[in-house]
């Protein structure tokens, strides 16, 4: 019988086999709130309403660390959307490895999810974050998260339209992007040197990935971008 620290290990293990130490990263940073609300207890004793306590506790938690300093403020709702979609995404794992007989976080609800686009950042913190952008992950990710870093910052689009950017939707030598936002709403938004140059490096590292969608910037195997990725980009 597995306790919850261990069936998280072996969830790492499966689910972040051949990727990059930050995503295994990601997954632990996120179900470490979920073992310091549980303990270290057998995964077999977990039930639905554990989870739903949890939710609950993630919704009213209102500390955090700040520079050392303990602050009095709520978790942001982009960390309880994340944590709450990778809890459940675990359970569903430990249900398929037969390491639960039911998935107690089958019923579990999601808060909706949050349509807060990325504040605007300084000049210092931007070059922070493409500074890391460029030395964790593959090189695919480093070559896709500059990218977007500097789509977001330089083109005033919102993360929606990124998101549902195509192939088709660019036209890199005219320097503009064509993009679906809030409503159904078209609007092309103009691309500077920085974008241009930070896209056709990305462009070359996408066409060696054998991608299973025409959208402009992927994830993991191909697939469309998701919110949840942005956001940890951007160090939600």
């Amino acid at each position: 019988m597995k306790k919850v620290t261990e069936a998280i290990e072996l969830y790492i293990d499966d689910v972040c086999a051949g990727k990059s130490n930050e995503t295994a990263m990601a997954y632990r940073s996120k179900l470490r709130r979920l073992v310091g609300f549980l303990g270290n207890r057998p995964i077999t004793s977990v039930k639905l309403s554990d989870l739903e306590a949890f939710r609950r506790h993630l919704l009213t938690t209102k500390v955090k660390r700040r520079g050392g300093q303990m602050v009095n403020e709520p978790l942001s709702k982009w960390t309880i959307h994340t944590v709450l979609i990778t809890t459940r995404q675990f359970f569903r794992w430990c249900a398929l490895a037969r390491l639960v007989k039911v998935d107690p976080a089958l019923d579990l609800k999601l808060p909706p999810e949050p349509e807060v686009e990325p504040k605007p950042i300084s000049t210092a913190t931007f070059a922070k974050l493409v500074k890391t952008a460029t030395t964790m992950g593959e090189f695919w990710e480093q070559a896709r998260n500059v990218a977007l870093l500097y789509f977001l910052r330089d083109t005033g689009g919102r993360i929606g339209g990124l998101l549902n950017a195509r192939l088709d939707d660019l036209e890199l030598k005219a320097g503009l992007l064509t993009v679906c936002e809030k409503g159904n709403r078209l609007r092309d938004l103009p691309l500077n040197e920085p974008v241009r140059a930070a896209l056709r490096q990305w462009l070359k590292v996408r066409a060696t990935l054998d991608p299973e969608t025409d959208h402009l910037f992927i994830g993991l195997h191909g697939r469309p971008l998701t919110r949840s990725t942005v956001h940890s980009i951007l160090g939600g």
